[in-house]
């Protein structure tokens, strides 16, 4: 059955076994099994489409037609403005696809109950479908996929699609350049995935989080947790805390996670990685690999773990802890323009100062730089081995304690006072050549 309207404004309504044509002048109803197909002919054309009860509905929609397939019955509407479909709340198979135009930029809307993909000249909206799909055709297009309220709900996605899931709902975007999702409850999460062969940025703070590349953009807001996953290459991940509470960053050199209260944000596989603390005294610890030689650097508002296949920084943290474990990783601090203090053991180092606190745990070489003014004092340490004797060396700006036994170094350079402090009687022993830059003043046996 085919039924054709006028260039008026006319509705149309669809569903299996019925149709109905109505404009200005005319009323047209249909009671029929056969497939029923109504076609607008211009003019603000509105049609409704039921799905029917029990029964797989499958819909397909495009800018110039929708079409309900329901059993053995095809139901079409062709050139209308706008068309509302109606599904079966619960229903588990009832499916709708929706395909934007190349010629078009469109905006696909999901949500857990209802989807809409607007086109500025044409119109579609499908509510309670248990499964919704909407695939964009153009540069210009977007899509907004919001969370259910009442459940925690999850986000996936990559440069070609993005999907939004929960309990009863599934709704899925492809192809659309510029991707926001929203959520509205403490507990939903997100996974992102970059373009294994573009150059990525990932940004993240708490209730916001973006990922974009060449041709596309994915932002989240108000998830809590967010994981994005690079594939490799150049790529970049920057956290944010929040500024009003105590936050921690944590780094590895496969990932990094800054987490609060309120947010936990990670980067996986990312070659570098950057966490910036606004305030609120948060805590930086950064973990080498085993199986890389990695350098620390640390300054009082940044510090730095480099191997040669990635790069973690901190910035801004009060306190940045780093740790090796093993072989010939290599840690150096550096002073502010005030009083610094830097102590160093075997296999361990820390500088302080106003507003700071970097340490570094498991170095075997370890050197404290002071060169940006203040009053700055040195303390090195020895080993305390009676049966393997530590050195102090000392010449011109710097001092250096070490063991060649042990395998360990601590540099002070350019230090206004470093004092070495020995505890072996008869074992360490020392080597002081010509005038020194500065005091230096020896505790316990250094023969």
């Amino acid at each position: 059955v085919v039924l054709n309207g006028t260039s008026g404004n006319e509705t149309a309504e669809l569903r299996s076994g019925f149709g109905m044509l109505s404009g200005a002048n005319f009323l047209v109803t249909v009671h029929t099994s056969e497939n029923v197909t109504v076609n607008g002919r211009g003019g603000s054309d509105v049609a409704r489409l039921s799905a029917t009860a029990g029964v797989k509905d499958t819909v397909i929609g495009t800018s110039t037609y929708v079409q309900m397939t329901t059993g053995t019955v095809v139901n079409r509407v062709n050139n209308f403005s706008s068309v509302f479909i109606a599904g079966n709340p619960g229903e588990s198979s009832d499916v709708v696809r929706l395909y934007g135009s190349a010629s078009i930029s469109e905006t696909f809307v999901g949500r857990p109950t209802s989807i809409v993909l607007n086109g500025g000249g044409y119109r579609i909206q499908a509510d309670n479908f248990r499964w919704a799909y909407a695939y964009g055709n153009g540069a210009g297009d977007k899509a907004e996929l919001y969370d259910n309220a009442a459940t925690r709900d999850w986000v996936v996605a990559d440069p070609t699609y993005a999907r939004i899931s929960g309990s009863g709902f599934y709704v899925y975007a492809r192809s659309f350049a510029d991707v926001v999702a929203f959520a509205s409850t403490g507990n939903d999460g997100a996974t992102l995935y970059d373009n294994a062969g573009g150059v990525d940025t990932f940004t993240a703070e708490p209730g916001r989080a973006e990922l974009a590349g060449s041709g596309y953009r994915i932002e989240l807001r108000n998830f809590r947790y967010v994981t994005a996953q690079s594939s490799g290459g150049a790529d970049i991940a920057t956290l944010y805390d929040n500024p009003a509470t105590y936050d921690r960053f944590e780094a590895t050199s496969e990932y990094g996670v800054y987490y609060g209260s309120n947010f936990n944000n990670r980067a996986f596989g990312f070659r570098t990685v950057r966490a910036i603390s606004r305030g609120g005294d948060d805590r930086a610890r950064l973990y080498d690999s085993a199986s890389l030689t990695e350098s620390f650097l640390a300054y009082p508002t940044y510090a730095r773990l480099i191997g040669v296949s990635y790069e973690r920084q901190a910035e801004g943290f009060r306190y940045v802890t780093a740790y090796s474990s093993g072989g010939g990783d290599q840690a150096f601090f550096y002073d502010s323009a005030g009083n610094d203090t830097f102590v160093a053991r075997p296999f361990e180092g820390r500088m302080t100062g106003a507003g700071y606190d970097n340490q570094a745990i498991g170095f075997r070489r370890i050197v404290g730089n002071a060169t940006a003014g203040g009053f700055d004092l040195a303390q090195l340490y020895d080993m305390a081995l009676a049966w393997a004797g530590d050195h102090l060396q000392a010449q011109a700006n710097w001092a250096k304690v070490s063991n060649a036994v042990v395998d360990y170094e601590l540099w002070a350079v350019d230090f206004d006072k470093v004092e070495a402090y020995g505890s072996d009687v008869g074992v360490d022993t020392k080597e002081i050549v010509g005038a020194l830059d500065f005091a230096l003043e020896r505790f316990g046996s250094w023969s």
